[in-house]
């Protein structure tokens, strides 16, 4: 049931909006997972390849030392073309630590990459935590302030409420109507609780306090 004197839809909407910040943290973490797999697999790809052109690369040069074997036996000109083949064996080593290089540039930067985003992810997660713990807290002040802003002044409305709700509204313990209520010869009770006690469903409780006892009763007091 609302509070009395509580503006409960502005909290409202500053609470869901705390949440809604929380709820686009958590994508981001998501997305940047989902990334993270993304480029594990291309790098898999990428070393795999690598891998076939060195296995091509060690075929090319089996070939090549074949050719200068045979080559030994022919003129001047097959030296011609034996000097080639030895440059062509020069080119292929140093395309094959080449790609020993980029391949070990890659594995570090994607090893990089990835120590920063698991770097990242925790940032987002201890975020995360420390944004949701703020929001509990936040949750749990705003209800204190509701409730004494709401029983700050304590009226026979209060009362009243508590009767047709059937719940402790003023945190006191006791329900009015079912633990206790105001004494009908006090000449302190408010003139509204004469409505409350006329009600066809009303019931006389045996615990009877004057106006002055049911205050010292509230926590706030």
């Amino acid at each position: 049931m609302p509070l009395p004197y509580t503006d409960e839809s502005l909290i409202t909407a500053k609470l869901d909006t705390l949440q809604s910040t929380i709820n686009t943290i958590n994508n981001s973490v998501t997305t940047i997972k989902n990334d993270l797999a993304t480029v594990k697999s291309d790098v898999s790809t990428i070393k795999s390849d690598i891998s076939t052109i060195k296995s091509d690369l060690s075929t090319v040069k089996s070939d090549v030392a074949t050719i200068k074997t045979e080559s030994q036996t022919t003129n001047t000109r097959l030296n011609t073309v034996n000097t080639n083949l030895n440059n062509m064996e020069t080119d292929i080593e140093l395309i094959n630590t080449n790609l020993n290089n980029i391949e070990s540039d890659i594995e570090t930067g994607i090893d990089s990459i990835i120590s920063e985003m698991i770097d990242i992810k925790h940032e987002l997660t201890d975020s995360t935590s420390i944004i949701n713990y703020a929001l509990e807290v936040c949750k749990d002040t705003l209800l204190e302030m509701l409730i004494r802003s709401s029983s700050a002044t304590p009226t026979s409305t209060a009362l009243l409420n508590e009767f047709m709700a059937g719940e402790d509204l003023d945190r006191n313990g006791l329900i009015y109507g079912i633990d206790f209520m105001i004494d009908y010869t006090d000449p302190d009770m408010p003139k509204m609780l004469q409505t409350v006690h006329s009600n066809p469903s009303w019931v006389d409780v045996d615990t009877r306090l004057t106006w002055v006892e049911y205050l010292e009763t509230l926590p706030y007091n």
